[in-house]
């Protein structure tokens, strides 16, 4: 069993080893995202990988569960021993002094036997034919129970067994202990690992989203079909979407937050280059809109100078050629507010 038991923990340490795959790569549009994200077929190869993980484990699992189970039943079944022999020996005792006294047991113990036998049948049956025959049953029970205790083993050898057993219990409870605790190790591992694969799931899914979103044809959209477009752009990255007034805007289309992080945007569907007024009006109008950060997002392109106006205020630009990394959640474009993303 050690073993076998040394080799199921070789197994958690290798899969822990393997565990490095880490979630960051994952974040969506959150300061530390970095165009690292995987792609769909590297999410579906690390899903496959998680699945022969999760396997292995789950043996390893139910193999610890069944040697601490049979350690358990090992555990019961000596300290009923040992309470068995410790009767027995404490029940002999009297005769280090009396030499009568198991003649007196034979003749009194299987007579109390007998006697409570045809006391408690009689007030239940209320038949003396009954009575006398749970009376004469509960003799020979008796006789052959104190028999077993009196005359089974010599008193020098229950002594040994039940000094074995004292010795026996404490290492197979340090046993027990042993595999419960790497039982409650590769519990947390799968844990980890099945909720590892859950997320995994789910970003393949969104992947899946993002890719179709992206398939659609957003380079020709116009007007409040690409005000639409982004809202199902920012509601597949997990923000929420507030669509402000057709007129009287300010100069704020869209208002999106996640967490802290609450943007003003204006939305551009646009052919030609983009300059100054958009950042211009988007910058005014977010503390219309209590936002603590603005983006102007086009299909389009901007104009140098809309560039350096929107470095100089911390307004963040997205234009035709940051769009797909934009959708696919490839750009930390919320980092604060602070230091826009060059478009």
């Amino acid at each position: 069993m050690a073993v076998g038991l040394q080799r199921e923990i070789n197994v958690v340490g290798a899969v822990s080893a393997d565990l490095s795959w880490s979630f960051r790569t994952l974040a969506v549009l959150d300061a530390n995202a970095t165009k690292t994200m995987p792609t769909s077929a590297q999410i579906e190869d690390r899903i496959r990988s998680l699945d022969d993980e999760i396997a292995k484990l789950g043996n390893a699992q139910a193999k610890f569960r069944r040697d601490r189970n049979a350690i358990s039943s090992q555990i019961a079944r000596l300290n009923t021993s040992r309470y068995w022999w410790q009767f027995v020996v404490w029940f002999r005792s009297p005769m280090a002094k009396n030499d009568l006294w198991p003649v007196d047991v034979m003749i009194c113990g299987p007579a109390i036997v007998g006697a409570a036998l045809f006391i408690t049948s009689h007030l239940v049956t209320n038949s003396l034919l009954t009575a006398f025959a749970c009376g004469g049953c509960g003799v020979v029970v008796g006789t052959a129970i104190f028999s077993v205790i009196l005359f089974c083993q010599k008193t020098e050898s229950l002594q040994e067994a039940f000094g074995r057993i004292n010795t026996e219990l404490p290492r197979l409870r340090n046993r027990h202990e042993d595999l419960s605790l790497h039982y409650r190790e590769i519990v947390a591992r799968l844990t980890t690992l099945r909720n590892e694969r859950h997320q995994l799931a789910s970003s393949v899914q969104y992947q899946h989203q993002c890719e179709r979103l992206l398939r659609e044809n957003w380079k020709a959209m116009r007007g409040v079909e690409w005000e639409n477009y982004l809202c199902r752009v920012f509601s597949a990255l997990g923000f929420t979407v507030e669509t402000t007034k057709t007129s009287g805007d300010q100069g704020v289309d869209l208002v999106v937050q996640r967490g802290q992080s609450r943007l003003a945007v204006q939305a551009k569907g646009y052919a030609n280059s983009l300059g100054n007024s958009a950042v211009q009006q988007v910058v005014a109008g977010m503390n219309m809109y209590h936002c603590n950060g603005c983006a102007v997002i086009t299909n389009s392109r901007f104009t140098q100078s809309a560039i350096q106006l929107a470095a100089a205020n911390g307004c963040i630009m997205i234009s035709e050629s940051s769009f797909e990394d934009f959708v696919l959640g490839r750009l930390a474009f919320w980092n604060g507010g602070h230091t826009p993303v060059a478009s």
